[in-house]
């Protein structure tokens, strides 16, 4: 769920995920829902043959986004 705050009027902007995450991020939750567990940085860049460095920055970002959690040093959930 989106919404936004406008002209003193709150506005439904549509599903968050649908709308905000760009492709990469939807690949990153797709899989860690698909596993049904806590996944490592690493696990998740080998799963999607991407480099650790990015898939570090983009889990980061969702985490400050609230999109996943951290729940413990680079192990990912949501």
């Amino acid at each position: 769920l989106s919404i936004e705050f406008k002209d003193f009027i709150w506005q439904y902007k549509g599903d968050y995920i649908e709308n905000f995450l760009t492709p990469e991020r939807k690949e990153i939750l797709a899989l860690i829902i698909k596993t049904g567990r806590p996944m490592q940085t690493s696990e998740i860049a080998n799963s999607l043959g991407k480099q650790s460095n990015n898939i570090s920055t983009l889990l980061k970002k969702m985490v400050s986004e609230g999109v996943i959690k951290n729940v413990s040093y680079g192990l990912y959930s949501i």
